[in-house]
């Protein structure tokens, strides 16, 4: 190991120490790496510059033993780390290496988990609430979120037109011959489990099947925005989506595509458009974050739209045994079963993996990048974009009412914005750049304003 490659690892799958210090502290790194990816707890290394300091040869055997005492003696259950002794520029480093463990939640010996279970977020370990100890259980006993069972309220709430628009595609894209829209649809397609005598939506039942999911599961929307500049300070427009996941999913792509430019040839006439970004890209991104967002943390996926960028953020960190670097090599887990099971059946969904290798495909197509990182507790993926090289790029709202504004129409800011459900900031900006760039003209002034073809 060389100095390079310690200043190069990631805060949440490493920890440094130039000496252990009291057990309760190396227990919890300990636990909070079993809890989420693993991890490396370097001894003998500065914490905050990362320099090798090095242990003295006739302590590392003894030390190594009292790592073993600690993840023995005081985490439950037991964690068996793998110790070696490695070298950074002649200095003795003793690294202790942490395995995802298969038996979460891990939690300090003698307390309660609600009390003694801890996670990594960032460089730091944290004490888990309530919900992220119960996702580590299912994690424990293999089980998704969305196949939980919601005893609050009846079958009933799943609405019979909503899943009869699932059966229609399902039949048009998978061919798959139409069945009726009973309890035993339902159960099959685990958006019910029926417990004593009676039926209860599921989770995923409910995200799917249901008018508005949020009466369930309040944090269910996709929250759009699209921010002035590159900075989250002025809004020009957002969205908050609620209502069942393929709806939503359709809504965040309409929403995008009003907030990003189209690019348009000039010469009188528009010989061709693009969009700024790949349309398709976009889409897989949405769905993927629909459907492996973790649903028991209590945040929204979020959809923002700058001028450099777009930024979809999901809550939840990516499953243990998935790293950014395999991210669309066909590496492959699914956190909530009924959504991808059922979304598939639409032809919506493959699989991780090749979700993100048509993202980074696309993406490349475009001559542009795209970045995937975890921030805190989520996982986020960034659009980045350059502009297109074209005599202007107007917003498809603009472009829409260029082509579809007659000779002898005329046109008001007040028509534009019931139009296009836009502000009067935004519907003053877009008729005047119209001006400016020759397709519109301008009469009148004030109140008395109006518009019409160039």
């Amino acid at each position: 190991m060389d100095r390079s490659e310690l200043k190069m690892l990631e805060d949440h799958l490493v920890d440094f120490k130039l000496q252990p210090d009291n057990p309760a502290n190396i227990a919890k790194t300990l636990i909070a790496f079993a809890n989420g990816k693993g991890g490396r707890l370097i001894i003998g290394a500065n914490d905050q510059t990362r320099e090798p300091v090095g242990i003295d040869e006739d302590q590392l055997y003894e030390m190594e033993e009292w790592i073993s005492n600690v993840a023995f003696s005081h985490c439950q259950p037991i964690i068996r780390p793998y110790i070696s002794i490695e070298h950074c520029e002649k200095k003795a480093l003793l690294v202790v290496t942490i395995y995802p463990g298969p038996s979460k939640p891990y939690h300090l010996k003698g307390l309660p988990p609600a009390q003694g279970t801890y996670i990594r977020v960032g460089s730091s370990n944290r004490l888990a609430d309530t919900p992220t100890i119960r996702e580590l259980e299912r994690q424990a006993l293999n089980i998704s979120f969305d196949e939980e069972i919601y005893r609050q309220a009846g079958a009933e709430v799943l609405e019979s037109q909503i899943v009869q628009k699932y059966l229609e595609i399902r039949e048009q894209k998978r061919h798959i011959p139409p069945e009726k829209v009973d309890l035993n649809l339902l159960s099959k397609l685990k958006a019910i489990a029926k417990e004593a005598a009676s039926y209860y939506p599921t989770y995923g039942g409910l995200l799917l099947y249901s008018s508005d999911p949020t009466e369930y599961l309040p944090k269910s929307q996709i929250r759009c925005a699209r921010f002035k500049g590159t900075r989250p300070d002025e809004f020009i427009d957002k969205l908050d989506l609620k209502g069942p996941v393929l709806d939503i999913v359709n809504e965040a792509i309409k929403f995008v595509k009003r907030n990003i430019r189209l690019g348009a040839k000039v010469n009188g006439v528009y010989l061709e458009e693009q969009y700024e970004y790949p349309i398709e890209a976009i889409r897989e991104a949405v769905i993927n974050a629909v459907v492996h967002r973790d649903y028991s943390i209590d945040a929204d996926i979020r959809l923002a739209i700058y001028d450099d960028c777009i930024e979809l953020t999901s809550p939840g960190l990516l499953p243990t045994n998935i790293s950014i670097e395999n991210l669309g090599t066909g590496a492959s887990v699914v956190r909530n079963r009924v959504l991808a099971r059922n979304l598939k059946e639409m032809a919506l969904f493959e699989e991780w993996g090749r979700g993100t290798r048509i993202i980074k495909d696309r993406m490349h197509d475009w001559g542009l990048n795209v970045d995937f990182a975890e921030v805190n507790r989520d996982f986020r993926v960034t659009f980045w974009g350059r502009g297109l090289a074209s005599d202007t790029k107007l917003s498809s709202r603009q472009l829409d009412l260029i082509k579809k504004l007659a000779p002898d129409d005329m046109l008001t800011s007040k028509d534009y914005m019931d139009k296009y459900g836009v502000s009067h900031v935004t519907a003053n900006k877009d008729l005047k750049e119209l001006v400016c760039l020759g397709f519109l003209i301008q009469q009148g002034q004030g109140k008395a304003t109006s518009y019409r073809k160039a």
